[in-house]
């Protein structure tokens, strides 16, 4: 088993450098589900770039019965700039 190795940087995307945030979500998923895909472990795997952002939203749509196109952000970053 390979140790740990300690990080060596943490960013912090404060001034929406990365991500483009707002306190208005502008989807019909409930908090409640929200909550369920973020802790799945296919949001896991997308954390660690094991899936592509694609893939991410394919399954879960899959898993909670929710369209693909319903659940995908709208974020500036998704593994690319553009």
């Amino acid at each position: 088993m390979t140790p740990m190795v300690p990080p060596t940087a943490i960013i912090f995307d404060l001034g929406d450098v990365l991500f483009l945030w707002s306190p208005e979500t502008k989807t019909n998923i409930s908090a409640k589900v929200l909550h369920q895909i973020l802790s799945s472990s296919t949001w896991y795997e997308y954390e660690c770039g094991k899936l592509t952002a694609e893939q991410c939203y394919q399954r879960v749509g899959q898993e909670f019965d929710l369209p693909a196109v319903q659940f995908r952000p709208r974020t500036v970053f998704d593994g690319h700039l553009g």
